[in-house]
């Protein structure tokens, strides 16, 4: 596997997360709201990601496919699609170690990390406009829960990024990186006291902002280094 392909893997799995998670929230906010039209709002977030999201799923798929010479269906689900990162995307990740080469299994699993950062990144700064949308039109026990599953996403993205910028073969993005990760950590501590009747964790144009330069680092890296893009 190339580096590219490995910040690839890394970015679109964790990427796609929103979506599933998304869903999953908006159907166990549905019975306390009455039924999905009063979450019109809120469906329409994640709704937007689906093309995207087929066509990552579409991506990771065939690569696995190919990893373990079978068929890989794509996931319809929440449960299948967290089947996918840990049968398959982590697994692929855990026998890099078998490769001899120590240098090249430090390179995949640097991009491959700075790909699942970001990733992760996005998903939790999405998760958090989608939350400020489900608490105000229904403000349920899934919805309050909404931060603590955040908290520790967050906690984790900034983690990979950080060690990821330390990475020779990224230098270049690096400050990009660790501004990312600088993000990150304030976020986790604001969504570890988060309350549905409290102020929002983030405003509307901090969140915007955040998206921006997630995916900004996403573009560069996918410029610079030629990760494939399709």
């Amino acid at each position: 596997m190339e580096t590219g392909q490995a910040f690839e893997m890394g970015y679109r799995s964790a990427a796609c997360g929103f979506f599933y998670d998304g869903m999953e929230v908006i159907a166990a906010a549905s019975l306390p709201a009455g039924g999905f039209e009063p979450l019109a709002g809120a469906i329409e977030l994640v709704g937007i990601e689906k093309e995207q999201v087929n066509a990552d799923m579409d991506w990771l798929c065939t690569l696995c496919a190919a990893a373990y010479r079978r068929p890989i269906e794509a996931p319809l689900r929440v449960d299948e699609y967290r089947l996918l990162l840990t049968e398959h995307i982590f697994d692929i990740v855990n026998r890099w170690s078998y490769i001899a080469d120590i240098k090249q299994v430090s390179q995949l699993q640097a991009w491959f990390y700075a790909g699942f950062g970001l990733g992760r990144a996005r998903t939790v700064f999405a998760g958090l406009r989608l939350y400020d949308r489900l608490r105000e039109i229904s403000p349920c026990d899934a919805v309050e829960q909404m931060p603590r599953r955040l908290e520790p996403m967050a906690g984790e993205a900034a983690r990979q990024c950080g060690v990821a910028a330390d990475e020779d073969d990224l230098t270049r993005v690096r400050p990009l990186l660790q501004a990312v990760s600088q993000t990150l950590d304030p976020l986790a501590l604001a969504l570890s006291a988060a309350t549905i009747g409290g102020e929002p964790v983030r405003s509307p144009a901090e969140i915007a902002e955040a998206v921006q330069l997630i995916e900004s680092v996403r573009d560069r890296i996918r410029l610079d280094f030629g990760t494939p893009t399709n």
